[in-house]
């Protein structure tokens, strides 16, 4: 009985290891248009600022795809320099996550 709940248990430790999930992170250009109409003078946006963040999905997502991830995503933050988005405000605002992989599988 003892060796049985010990496969058991191996088993389901490799099963864990082999289920890893996978983190994507992105870091775009800096802004070079900026508009800052809507914000006090010195608290809008700068040329140093970009879109920037991280998302963790269970599996990855397959080469040369794009597909809606918000749902399937374990947890995620982006930032524009000046708004953080992350799961929890995702849900409340009805966000949609959009995202593509290349050939290699990076975003794109």
């Amino acid at each position: 009985m003892k060796k049985m709940l010990f496969v058991t248990a191996l088993l389901l430790v490799v099963n864990a290891q082999a289920r890893a999930s996978t983190t994507y992170t992105y870091v775009g250009n800096n802004f070079t248009d900026i508009a800052n109409f809507l914000f006090p003078p010195g608290k809008g946006y700068t040329s140093s600022m970009s879109m920037r963040g991280s998302i963790e999905l269970a599996d990855p997502i397959p080469v040369n795809t794009s597909g809606e991830y918000s749902t399937l995503a374990l947890d995620f933050a982006f930032s524009d320099g000046q708004t953080v988005i992350d799961k929890a405000s995702a849900v409340a605002t009805r966000t949609v996550l959009t995202l593509g992989t290349d050939g290699t599988g990076n975003i794109s």
